[in-house]
């Protein structure tokens, strides 16, 4: 998401309601496994993933951070991700509001208001994948408005192929996208519809369904997994272990 002054369109204006304030998600610029982990969440909001060096915040994440009207940022990562002296220096930078010119003051104290910062995170990086979609994403079983695609009309559905013995639900149902977490192709691809559709985006071991993975199915409630890639991406013993869900 991209601050355009010409229409004063930033976090702060898009989603401006959210119970932690115009946020934004931070993830490390040496690996991909939790900048794409974080999109889902960053679409249920609205929001967006900005990158930093681990051990440092560039000039250009601050810029960003200042332009947007970012009040909460939310890590993505512990400590090996994004070092502990990134998250003391974002604790101690100022908000602006919208356009990045004017600093927020606290209407009750007059005082400047520092940002926000939640990490979210897990030992490895399925843990934390598995935090980032289940940290927004988790719904009570029979929520009147499930998230992500809903079902015999769902476009992704593909439950006449070869790995599938359940038809499409022919209701609507919380749904997730599932990749391998040995490569970053197909979890790129994901990232699309996973932001844009609001679809949890879960990674597994190739060759069975990783314990991350189905917390996190359970978790969220989802009654429908969209497999990105072949069996050599994510195996048919795998999709067993779906079927047997």
């Amino acid at each position: 998401h991209q601050f355009n002054p010409a229409t004063n369109s930033c976090v702060s204006n898009e989603f401006p309601h959210f119970s932690f304030g115009p946020s934004i998600f931070l993830a490390r610029d040496d690996d991909y496994h939790d900048a794409l982990g974080a999109d889902y969440a960053a679409g249920t909001i609205d929001s967006g993933v900005l990158l930093t060096n681990p051990n440092g915040l560039e000039a250009q994440t601050l810029d960003a951070i200042r332009e947007e009207g970012v009040s909460t940022v939310f890590v993505a990562g512990g400590p090996l991700a994004i070092s502990n002296a990134v998250v003391t220096q974002l604790e101690a930078t100022p908000t602006y509001y919208c356009g990045g010119t004017a600093i927020r003051v606290d209407p009750i104290t007059n005082q400047q208001e520092d940002l926000n910062v939640i990490r979210v995170y897990g030992q490895t990086a399925n843990d934390t994948d598995e935090q980032m979609a289940e940290y927004i994403g988790a719904e009570p079983i029979n929520q009147l408005n499930p998230f992500a695609e809903y079902g015999s009309t769902d476009p992704f559905n593909d439950t006449t192929g070869e790995n599938s013995t359940t038809f499409a639900p022919s209701s609507a149902v919380n749904t997730a996208l599932l990749v391998t977490d040995s490569g970053w192709q197909d979890a790129v691809d994901a990232s699309v519809p996973g932001y844009n559709d609001q679809l949890p985006v879960i990674t597994t071991d190739p060759g069975a369904l990783t314990t991350q993975a189905q917390n996190t199915i359970y978790n969220d409630h989802i009654g429908q997994v969209v497999v990105v890639g072949g069996p050599l991406a994510v195996s048919d013993a795998v999709i067993n272990q779906l079927n047997a869900e």
